[in-house]
């Protein structure tokens, strides 16, 4: 089945499951694709302390009522792929709901990572590949990391 969000299955969503487990074991993750669902669907369910969310041009106004119910649910919220990566800055200088924005390609990694630093505290939000985030008001974003095709998993 093909539409103009993506394909079933989702390849992107099912390597970025594949990344936190493989990485973050102790972390339960549970992909909830529009494409599938539905948005009054995915905002019934919202209940992560940590709410990732694919912010496509297409789908950016969809991800913005995702962001605010998270939001509203006590959850961090981080926008990643195409439209976030562009806009990360205006993002978060015009969004309060969102923390940080993961730009570029291959951002399970970098995922992982913060995931890694709101679990455990482990690294620093400075060190990871892409990130965009407020620091005290400030907003500051870390370079990207280049990765190898290789490195990413088969899902």
């Amino acid at each position: 089945m093909a539409s103009a969000q993506g394909c079933f299955p989702h390849l992107g969503l099912l390597g970025l499951a594949t990344i936190v487990q493989q990485q973050c074991p102790a972390v339960e993750i549970e992909i909830l694709d529009g494409s599938i669902l539905g948005l009054e669907t995915i905002l019934d369910r919202l209940d992560g302390t940590v709410v990732g969310i694919s912010a496509l041009t297409t789908t950016y106004g969809a991800a913005l009522q995702i962001a605010a119910r998270a939001k509203q649910h006590g959850a961090t919220v981080v926008l990643g792929n195409d439209h976030a990566s562009r806009f990360a800055q205006p993002i978060l200088q015009r969004r309060p709901d969102v923390d940080a924005v993961i730009r570029g390609d291959f951002t399970e990694f970098s995922f992982a990572r913060l995931l890694d630093y709101l679990n455990d505290g482990r690294g620093l939000l400075d060190s990871i590949p892409g990130l965009t985030f407020r620091d005290d008001g400030v907003i500051r974003s870390v370079p990207l990391a280049v990765y190898p095709l290789d490195a990413l998993p088969i899902p």
